[in-house]
This record gives structure tokens, C-alpha cells and sequence, in this order.
């Protein structure tokens, strides 16, 4: 009778070691799942985003803060480079430059602003459509704040254009 009492605890401390033993491994499977899962994915969006993209062009954009000077004129048309001129405190500056695609399909087109100029600076127009051998004018426009010191200051254009 004692033999088989200890028998019987015996077995039920087994089934208790195997199941927790069983337990752990299903919870070590999930995690390394879970972990797998998240690679993958972050991967996969990775290579995605990087084969959608079909070009990117960087233009250097020149501002210079300066006193109030009550009067303007013109504006400079530099190749290869966003110039806004003198503008003072609390002023606002435009130019304009043209994207254009001569890629065989449509490309959706992104634009930012680098740098310091980045909370300044307004895009008229942004994430849009361009179509094979379209030209679109877009404008920026440059707020400076009351508080700005007078000094030059200096930010890339990045225009990306990605495949759709």
C-alpha cells in the first residue's frame, strides 16, 4: 500500500515536471516566433522601401537673416542651388524651382528640407503624382522668426522620387 502511494506521487510529480517542462518550451518557441516575425518584417520593409525608390536629388539652399532693409529687388536664379537672398526677422522670402520626370512611368514625388532651415521653410506642394515627361513648379517659402539672429544660414533639398 505505501508503495503504491509513492508510486502514485511519483507519477504525479513526472506529469508536473512535463508539463512545466512543456511549458517552457512552448513559451521559448513564442518568443523566438514573436522576435523572427519582427526581423523579418523590418527587413522586408526595408528592401522594399530601397527598391522603391527611383532617384533622389539634393540642392544646397542659401538663406541670409539680415536688418530690415525696407526695399527689394529680384531674385537670383543659381544653378544647382535654392537661393532666397537677404531676408530679415519676422520677413518671408519665395523662389520657385521645376521638377520634371523623364522616367517612362509615374513617380511619386517627395520633398523635405534639411537641416536648419527645416521649421522655416514651407513647401507649396509635397507627396505628389508626376507623370512621364511632366514638368511641376514648385514654391517655397521661407518664414523667418522674430527672434532669429542676423547671420547666414544653410539646408539641403531632398527631392525623392519613388516608384508606384
Amino acid at each position: 500500500m505505501k508503495n503504491k502511494k509513492l508510486n502514485m506521487k511519483y507519477k504525479k510529480s513526472l506529469k508536473k515536471k512535463k508539463s512545466k517542462f512543456g511549458m517552457k518550451h512552448l513559451i521559448m518557441l513564442m518568443i523566438i516566433f514573436v522576435i523572427l516575425s519582427i526581423y523579418l518584417t523590418t527587413n522586408a520593409y526595408y528592401v522594399y522601401k530601397r527598391n522603391r525608390i527611383y532617384a533622389t536629388r539634393t540642392v544646397p539652399i542659401n538663406l541670409t537673416v539680415t536688418e530690415p532693409m525696407h526695399v527689394g529687388i529680384g531674385i537670383r536664379k543659381e544653378r544647382d542651388m535654392i537661393f532666397f537672398g537677404a531676408i530679415p526677422p519676422n520677413g518671408k522670402g519665395m523662389t520657385k524651382f521645376d521638377v520634371s520626370s523623364y522616367y517612362e512611368k509615374n513617380l511619386l514625388v517627395n520633398i523635405k528640407v534639411i537641416g536648419e532651415l527645416e521649421s522655416w521653410i514651407n513647401i507649396s506642394e509635397n507627396n505628389f503624382i508626376l507623370k512621364p515627361n511632366e514638368t511641376k513648379t514648385v514654391t517655397l517659402w521661407a518664414y523667418i522668426p522674430e527672434n532669429a539672429t542676423l547671420g547666414q544660414r544653410n539646408s539641403t533639398l531632398s527631392v525623392t522620387f519613388l516608384k508606384i
